[in-house]
């Protein structure tokens, strides 16, 4: 059969659609460039806390939103096992078919609620690290055009890329992260909260087992530092690559241990200090172990990130504070309105600027 081909086209600019001017690379460069400019002209240095300020000004109405979302989602993921205890005695004992249906309508419009926040908030969080990611490159663009010739001495081309591609996304992804610090104090209250009213004084114990715990998988934490000394020292590879390798089995396995420990620990408590156990009380013990997984596992993780998102900002804050061509040197004419191409009065020339 012939083959059919349809109308060809190259396309253009105009042919992709522009993002609104609030999620505009230029509207998040221009924010930070205001704020870095007005902080500088208070301090001539710019410094790490000044940067995130200005980070924070790009993106503080996605903060906020995404912050009540996790909060909304952590609230509603901790219904589930906050009812189940009230659900089997429900199926134990009179079933009243208007007690049932608010029982079974919570659980659902939670789990719902649960998921759409998370989601939600998730979409979020990267668009307000693709809005810092992009004002970070642009920043950093603009700052290498700007720089005076004794400050591209000490920086090359190369460093000036590292930073827009390696440190800028590190920043832009740690978005992802940025509530987890405080949301895993929120979780673990809960999580007590729960386990204190199905079972007593005997949460304390699964307390101490979840810090144990985190404890183990806080090794997890020198899994990139193992990684970077890798790359740093080649004579000694074998040996760092075995460090990595047993850690990331190591938190691993903790990972997938840790609820059954915390288990066995309150359980095993509860019967030594004679506090009766039901199904109820396990299962809604068990669901509340199995929500305090994932924070008890990302918290080293996200110490790890906040370790390398401050190595990172530390390395554009000193570059951004470094000395510019003075603007008024130079006057930039519109083309075609002199035969000159580049013209210097009054040029004085050295190699040290400590003897101009």
């Amino acid at each position: 059969m012939p083959s059919i081909s349809g109308y060809k086209k190259r396309l253009d600019l105009e042919d992709v659609p522009q993002l609104d001017s609030l999620n505009s690379a230029q509207r998040s460069f221009s924010v930070l460039r205001n704020k870095l400019e007005l902080d500088k002209s208070k301090s001539s240095q710019i410094s790490t806390v000044s940067l995130v300020k200005a980070l924070i000004s790009t993106t503080w109405k996605d903060i906020i939103v995404t912050g009540l979302l996790c909060l909304v989602s952590t609230l509603a993921a901790y219904v589930g096992p906050f009812l189940i205890n009230t659900f089997v005695k429900y199926l134990n004992g009179r079933r009243d078919l208007n007690a049932g249906f608010l029982l079974v309508s919570a659980f659902c419009v939670a789990k719902i609620v649960a998921f759409l926040a998370h989601r939600h908030c998730e979409f979020k969080l990267r668009q307000a690290g693709i809005k810092v990611r992009a004002a970070l490159v642009a920043m950093i663009h603009h700052k290498g055009l700007t720089l005076s010739s004794q400050s591209k001495q000490g920086h090359s081309n190369g460093e000036i890329i590292n930073f827009m591609v390696v440190d800028a996304e590190r920043i832009g992804d740690f978005s992802k992260f940025m509530h987890n610090t405080w949301l895993v104090i929120v979780q673990v209250g809960l999580a007590l909260a729960i386990l204190y009213k199905n079972i007593g004084i005997s949460s304390l114990a699964s307390f101490v087992a979840t810090i144990l715990n985190m404890r183990i998988l806080k090794l997890y934490g020198w899994e990139m530092k193992f990684l970077s000394r890798i790359d740093d020292i080649r004579s000694k590879e074998a040996h760092w690559l075995y460090k990595f390798i047993f850690t990331m089995a190591l938190s691993n396995s903790a990972f997938w241990v840790a609820p059954t420990v915390v288990a066995i620990t309150t359980f095993g408590t509860s019967m030594l200090v004679g506090i009766p156990l039901d199904s109820g009380k396990v299962l809604s013990a068990v669901a509340t172990f199995k929500n305090l997984q994932d924070s008890v596992y990302s918290l080293p993780n996200t110490i790890s990130k906040i370790a390398q998102t401050k190595v990172s900002l530390d390395r554009i804050a000193s570059f951004l504070s470094l000395a510019e061509l003075d603007s008024g040197l130079v006057e930039i004419v519109p083309r075609g309105s002199s035969d000159t191409s580049v013209e210097i009065a009054d040029g004085n020339f050295s190699w040290d600027v400590t003897s101009l």
